[in-house]
């Protein structure tokens, strides 16, 4: 018998740097493609796992745990719980993740895949059950060197959209995506290195508390306004992004990791100036190495949409699609 668990990418539309801190809060969606994972028992042996992703394949066992950072934390992690589960083989593919480059597409894949190896190598003695995301968030930031909110992981497991509320053990509330919204994704000029960037925001919170703190309550009020107010969720949503978007552009000037949307070729006529109720052209991450184009239903000029289908055609930016199911599992 085989199982095949899978999840959906995720993205982090709005609290950069924020949900790195405790009690911090940020919105969430999880996005297509999705990652998967077969899962079938061996007739004896250590647990075997091989990772694909980017043209590669990494193999793993858990009588060689030197190899493979990341499934070697998914397994101490389920071991010292008394739930990693032996005699299993998993494949685990996450290559639907990158682009033809071998670039990640910013879609969470590590973390993808730090839920699916969970999910895969639990036990599953019925009278015993574990917070696979929570167990997947531990291993993954393990993997990362200690860092990492958690909302990938979190989000990918949850599906949907959300808002993700940072610390030690976050928190999930779902989300109704606005009906009167359409968003794109464009890739930006180049990849930013996160746990730099997240270096980089912590010296500098250090060093200006006060420019700190004014930051946390102005994004904090940004996202409250719209997942906490009521009225046209449509341009709430477009007006907290666009008081986001100018926050994430004053934070990368203040850490030197900028966050300037750079649409590419023609598409850069979406960053000029509009009715803030209408179009959001804002960062995603750290830097703008994703770029998320938003617009109210039906406001975009004829040559500026005839733009994003063109940029979709090229492979430059992909609709942004909501991925509801978050982390399945069925058996063949």
């Amino acid at each position: 018998m085989t199982r095949v668990v899978s999840c959906p990418g995720s993205l982090l539309l709005a609290g950069e740097y924020l949900v790195t801190e405790e009690g911090g809060r940020g919105m969430a969606v999880a996005v297509p493609p999705r990652a998967r994972a077969a899962v079938s028992s061996l007739p004896d042996g250590p647990a075997v796992v091989e990772s694909m992703y980017a043209g590669h394949t990494e193999r793993w066992s858990a009588d060689a745990p030197e190899n493979g950072r990341l499934p070697r934390a998914v397994y101490r992690h389920l071991t010292e719980a008394g739930m990693n589960s032996t005699e299993v083989h998993l494949a685990v593919d996450t290559g639907m993740f990158y682009g033809s480059d071998g670039r990640k597409s910013g879609f969470g894949s590590s973390a993808a895949g730090a839920l699916l190896l969970t999910a895969g190598l639990r036990s599953r003695s019925p009278d015993r059950e574990i917070d696979i995301a929570q167990a997947a968030i531990d291993a993954h930031r393990e993997f990362q060197g200690g860092r990492g909110s958690g909302y990938d992981v979190m989000c990918s497991s949850r599906g949907g959209f959300g808002l993700f509320t940072g610390g030690l053990h976050p928190k999930w509330r779902p989300l109704t995506w606005p009906r009167d919204v359409e968003a794109w994704i464009v890739s930006g000029p180049a990849p930013v290195s996160s746990p730099d960037a997240v270096s980089r925001y912590e010296i500098w919170k250090r060093q200006h508390p006060d420019d700190h703190l004014k930051f946390v309550d102005d994004a904090e009020s940004a996202i409250a306004a719209y997942v906490d107010g009521v009225g046209n969720e449509g341009p709430r949503f477009i007006t907290a992004l666009a008081e986001l978007g100018r926050l994430g552009r004053f934070l990368g000037q203040e850490i030197g990791i900028p966050a300037i949307p750079k649409l590419p070729g023609q598409l850069a006529r979406l960053a000029e100036s509009r009715p803030r109720d209408h179009l959001s052209v804002k960062c995603l991450g750290a830097g703008g190495e994703l770029i998320l184009v938003a617009a109210a239903r039906g406001s975009l000029e004829a040559a500026e949409r005839d733009l994003l289908t063109q940029a979709v055609e090229e492979g430059l930016a992909r609709h942004l699609v909501v991925d509801t199911a978050g982390l399945t599992e069925d058996t063949l």
